[in-house]
């Protein structure tokens, strides 16, 4: 049974807000034609007829004012607009859609509240992409693409939700499920005739076939991570004692000057943040105050803050002068940074290096330390914010950090329910696998298959799913 509101005609500006030359206001329901014919007139003035919402031509209109006043009907003319029908079931969400082109800037709310006065409701977060998903125009999985899509911040993000809108989510998962399907059915014909002759490698290789499965699915899963780092970006933090070269680290990275570099220490006393693409993730880039033993006041405030920092980074660059012995800050600094997600990068690798610093943490003395680690913490290697000298590599490697555990066909979990159902799912298949092994009672391996088919079953959309289409489509914007 369908949703009673799904009988409401929805409204919504479907463009960002602000200057511009074009924006879209969206109708969608079964009056959307309607409300159409109520606020739009030809280019001459007349009214609508049918053969103006012609599906998918777009044709000039005029968007109107209109109010009543007793008998007496005025038509203002707010906006000369373009109209684009799109008939059920041939549209996005596979109701009648109307989608009138304006002028930007203030011209869509005008639009907007006309189309609301002659009878539309304003749409909610979402609403068009729910009607997607309730009319069958695209299961879950593909329908939370779509907010990834739209809300991607670098090209590499958009990719990876383009792919899941395209399918190739739904079609995994969906090739997954028909193979549980098939390994129930062997278990059902196992309890239905145990007393048959059947083939006595069967548990056996349903075991193995369930552990092979697991893996996959498992495998999936483990993407999680990395992609909230492509959907949302990631935070990477510089930490170092002062003079180490943060500030030139943090302007080369981030292409400009945006940090004061100075000779002196303590110049950075708070953290400064800028955004930068890289490798495809948006990487929040933080240069810290230097940490020192000694500070006070202010300046130890802010080291407190550039540890908190630090804590909480999905990457650290623990810098290290490559052209100076390593003094007290820099070992307090190794020692705080033991459980951190964190690379060793030797700095000032235009200058002679310092023979002492590196024996003193037992690497080559050489360059080419990339290889080793220190105190349980990988080498990322040797810059310079001067010439430039391996800044590439170092990115190459944050980038390869950030997305680790990625190569899966393109395949790349965006959203945490998705990782959370794919885990359940491991778990079940898991106790199957283990219960064909032990020998157990195979009626309790085709509920754990069941359930490992449920939890599949819940990232498309194929269950009672009312309260968790709230919680999905609530995080959309208004207009998709």
């Amino acid at each position: 049974m369908q949703p009673p509101y799904l009988a409401d005609t929805i409204a919504a500006v479907a463009t960002a807000s602000g200057p511009g030359a074009v924006a879209i206001v969206r109708l969608s329901g079964v009056g959307a034609l309607d409300v159409a014919r109520r606020v739009l007139r030809t280019r001459t003035g007349s009214a609508m007829g049918a053969s103006f919402f012609e599906s998918h031509r777009a044709r000039v209109a005029q968007f109107v004012d209109t109010r009543t006043g007793g008998e007496n009907v005025r038509h203002a003319v707010l906006d000369e607009v373009l109209v684009l029908p799109m008939r059920a079931p041939r549209s996005y969400t596979g109701e009648d859609i109307v989608e009138i082109h304006c002028h930007g800037g203030g011209m869509p709310r005008l639009v907007l509240a006309g189309c609301l006065s002659a009878g539309a409701r304003m749409a909610r977060a979402g609403e068009f992409t729910e009607r997607a998903f309730l009319n069958g125009r695209l299961d879950l999985a593909r329908a939370e693409a779509v907010s990834a899509l739209v809300s991607s911040r670098t090209a590499e993000a958009a990719r990876a939700a383009s792919n899941q809108l395209a399918g190739a989510l739904s079609e995994q998962l969906s090739l997954w499920r028909e193979q549980l399907l098939e390994a129930r059915a062997l278990t059902e014909v196992s309890l239905d005739f145990s007393d048959e002759d059947l083939p006595a490698a069967l548990e056996k290789d349903l075991a193995r076939d369930l552990r092979i499965l697991g893996a996959s699915v498992s495998g999936l899963a483990a993407t999680w991570e990395a992609g909230r780092r492509l959907r949302d970006g990631a935070s990477l933090v510089l930490l170092g004692r002062p003079n180490v070269g943060k500030s030139s680290l943090f302007n080369a990275l981030l292409g400009r000057p945006r940090a004061l570099v100075a000779a002196e220490p303590g110049t950075t006393r708070d953290w400064i943040e800028e955004e930068v693409e890289m490798g495809g993730v948006a990487v929040l880039l933080r240069d810290t105050a230097g940490v020192r033993t000694a500070a006070e006041g202010v300046e130890e405030a802010g080291i407190q803050r550039s540890l908190e920092l630090a804590a909480s980074a999905d990457l650290v660059l623990l810098l290290l002068d490559g052209s100076n012995p390593l003094d007290a800050n820099d070992r307090v600094l190794l020692e705080a940074s033991q459980k951190l997600p964190c690379f060793l990068v030797w700095t000032k690798a235009d200058l002679p290096a310092d023979v002492s610093a590196r024996e003193a943490l037992g690497l080559p003395v050489a360059a080419g330390a990339s290889a080793r680690q220190t105190l349980g913490l990988p080498v990322a290697g040797e810059v310079s914010a001067l010439s430039g000298l391996g800044l590439d590599p170092l990115r190459g490697q944050i980038t390869a950090h950030l997305l680790r555990s990625t190569e899966r066909d393109g395949l790349i979990v965006l959203h945490e329910r998705h990782a959370i159902a794919l885990e359940r799912a491991v778990k079940h298949l898991n106790f199957a696998q283990g219960i064909l092994e032990s020998g157990r009672d195979l009626e309790l391996c085709a509920i754990e298959l069941g359930s490992a088919m449920a939890a599949l079953d819940e990232i498309l959309g194929r269950c009672d799913v009312e309260d968790l289409l709230d919680r999905v489509f609530s995080r959309f914007c208004i207009g998709k």
